[in-house]
């Protein structure tokens, strides 16, 4: 998982460390930066780990770059938890000078190591000391708004389920849907042809096994990842998918 990692929900932190290593090491002093990042907003609520890591990533990118902001789509994703880190006016002699390329490699081997997620703050533990009052004040108000962000398009999410709106042209049924295949995961995979409404695992009445339940906000949303799954096959060869209003009872 992500570079190796012996902790697989740790191979995403891994990867993006290194990116931010290498995308660091050759960005040009006022140069910016951005990458994609998730935060769930759920205030005192976030596991503990989660939060203090995301803290010291976030106190790095404060103390190296005059300007650091969030982007979240109005129109796309904007009930999931990612959003773009944009961060402007890089530092780069105070990078340099902070010898953060070496502290960054150290990081990585760390939490490619590490085999539990609670301790990933340990593991970038080297980050810790820009996380300065000032600074933990400025990252928590700017996860807030990612959080605020966020909590508005969960309400249109559930708006849309709830007002009776559904286009069965954007319903898709896909069938059989394999254990390993989460409905996270179904949804990562699918996101890219457009925004979803919700996605709904129905188990199937005899034997074992599962549907899954799409609904796009847009039937042409819709036809791109119908013809992904049954031309391409980007879910595996043995998984279908029909659109809803095309079935028969």
């Amino acid at each position: 998982a992500g570079v190796g990692a012996v902790c697989e929900a740790l191979g995403i932190w891994a990867l993006t460390l290194q990116e931010l290593m290498l995308g660091l090491g050759s960005l040009r002093a006022g140069g910016t930066f951005f990458f994609r990042f998730g935060w769930r907003g759920r205030g005192h609520q976030e596991e503990h780990w989660y939060r203090e890591a995301t803290m010291r990533l976030f106190g790095l990118l404060l103390s190296q770059f005059d300007q650091v902001a969030p982007f979240k789509s109005e129109s796309y994703h904007s009930a999931d938890p990612c959003f773009y880190v944009v961060a402007a006016g890089f530092r780069r002699e105070s990078y340099v000078e902070a010898t953060m390329e070496n502290r960054l490699c150290e990081a990585i081997e760390n939490i490619v190591k590490c085999e539990r997620v609670h301790d990933l703050p340990w593991c970038i533990e080297t980050l810790k000391e820009f996380v300065t009052p000032e600074l933990q004040a400025r990252i928590d108000s700017l996860l807030d708004l990612v959080g605020r962000l966020r909590a508005i398009g969960l309400s249109s999410r559930k708006s849309v389920e709830a007002g009776g709106r559904e286009s069965p042209e954007a319903q898709l049924l896909i069938t059989p849907v394999p254990y390993s295949l989460t409905m996270q995961r179904l949804r990562e995979r699918m996101e890219c042809f457009g925004k979803i409404s919700y996605i709904r695992r129905r188990a199937h009445p005899i034997g074992v096994g599962a549907d899954a339940l799409i609904q796009f906000m847009q039937p042409a949303h819709a036809t791109q990842a119908l013809e992904a799954i049954n031309q391409l096959k980007v879910l595996g060869g043995s998984v279908a998918a029909r659109r809803v209003s095309e079935l028969k009872d």
